[in-house]
Formats: C-alpha cells, structure tokens, sequence
C-alpha cells in the first residue's frame, strides 16, 4: 500500500508471516494480526526501525487492525512533514 509521496506499507497474513492464525486463510477478516514493514518508496529498503526505533526489528509482527491504522497515520504525518522540508530547501 502506497502512503503519501515517500513510503510504502506491506501488510502480510498466513502460514509464513507473523499473524494470527499463522494459517493460509480464504478472508482477511479470519486474521485477528498481521505482519507489518515499512518500505522507502525511492530505495525499496526497509525503514521501520527509522520511524520506530524502539523496535527490535524491521518488520513488526502481530499488529493488530487498530495498531495498523495507528502506523498508517504516523507514516503519513511523518510523509508530510518530509515533504514540506524537501520543498523548503
């Protein structure tokens, strides 16, 4: 999923990704959590540990809908104000 001019946000469930169940499913409402990354949309790096830094890894296991939606809102703030800084210079 594309978030503002800079970032991407993966969002993965099933048998290979940290979610709950850790089960190929038909329905995206069978999974109660999901796997979650942040990617740079010019480098196709992960960036997780740059917006969250207390985390332990790049890739966020476990985030439930609400927690989701938290990280696609601090991405999208941290997007606009990138993006008002490149403009100023």
């Amino acid at each position: 999923m594309k978030l503002g001019k800079n970032y991407e946000l993966s969002v993965c469930a099933g048998n290979f990704f940290y979610s709950t169940p850790r089960e190929d499913l038909y329905h995206l409402d069978q999974y109660r959590s999901f796997e979650v990354c942040i990617i740079d949309d010019k480098t196709s790096e992960l960036v997780t540990k740059e917006i969250y830094p207390n985390e332990m890894d790049e890739v966020l296991a476990y985030r439930s809908k609400e927690e989701i939606n938290d990280i696609i809102r601090d991405v999208f703030e941290l997007d606009t104000k990138r993006n008002i800084k490149n403009h100023e210079a």
